[in-house]
């Protein structure tokens, strides 16, 4: 298992801080859309919401994607894959560990609790 490690300076317009960024498993270009199922906890009463999620890249460890409306830190996410010609469907569940703003909608970072078979 390789670690990649990359430091890189912020653009001097948006700020003056130094990002560090470490990745354990290699990352895989996606593309296509997927429906997902995001439940939260509001006010004692857990809620439950299906949001569509444009696929950007996938690892072992985590998901990467493009969303319309923003999504709460820490709120659990259950992402379905549909079967494909004789390909079985699968789920895979995590946690919203990351979403920034995009000029067409949110990039989330998904870390996954079960993670994909290799």
């Amino acid at each position: 298992m390789s670690m990649q490690n990359t430091l890189k300076l912020a653009h001097p317009n948006n700020s003056d801080v130094i990002t560090s960024e470490r990745r354990v498993a290699q990352r895989h270009t996606m593309s296509g859309r997927v429906t997902a199922l995001r439940s939260e906890q509001i006010a004692g009463d857990r809620r439950n919401c299906i949001c569509s999620l444009e696929l950007m890249d996938m690892s072992d460890a985590g998901v990467g994607a493009q969303v319309a409306e923003p999504l709460p830190i820490d709120s659990n996410i259950t992402i379905f894959f549909p079967p494909h010609g004789p390909e079985r469907g699968f789920n895979l569940r995590g946690r919203v560990v990351r979403c920034d703003p995009t000029e067409t909608g949110h990039q989330i970072g998904v870390f996954l609790e079960n993670k994909i078979a290799a």
